[in-house]
């Protein structure tokens, strides 16, 4: 070992390409450890999270009634389907346009009214058995509200 480190220390170029090397691949490590326990546990503190799948890609998710229903037909496993759809739009009340801080559009959320069956989020006002149990039926968050 002391050889090893009395070459490294007459290699300065070989010793700093070495620990260049060594930085960024634990960076890497470190980055991909990060991302890949981020995405398993978004979300997690929901009651049934183990047993809930989103369809979509990195824009956007959605699912049609249509495919939700052939889905449910062509594979027993799936206890339950939610139609959800998110686009960027505005949300007009009246003459007052809301907008969200610098963007142009915000994200709207379009869903059915199974939503609240899936996932436990508590609602201030209201109840999450009715909240949607009719086409003209929305919720909105907090800070929308204000």
């Amino acid at each position: 070992m002391k050889s090893y480190f009395k070459f490294l220390s007459r290699n300065k170029a070989y010793t700093f390409i070495n620990i260049a090397g060594l930085v960024v691949s634990l960076m890497f490590i470190i980055l991909m450890g990060d991302y890949a326990w981020r995405q398993y546990s978004i979300d997690s503190w929901h009651k049934n999270a183990d047993r809930i799948y989103l369809t979509g890609n990195d824009e956007d998710f959605f699912m049609w009634p249509q495919a939700a229903q052939e889905i449910k037909e062509m594979c027993p496993e799936v206890e339950q389907t939610c139609c959800v759809m998110s686009q960027r739009g505005r949300i007009k009340y009246g003459q007052r346009e809301v907008k969200e801080g610098d963007k142009e559009n915000g994200i709207i959320m379009l869903t059915d009214s199974t939503f609240f069956r899936f996932f436990d989020f508590d609602l201030l006002e209201g109840d999450k058995l009715t909240a949607l149990n009719a086409p003209d039926k929305c919720v909105i968050t907090q800070r929308l509200a204000k």
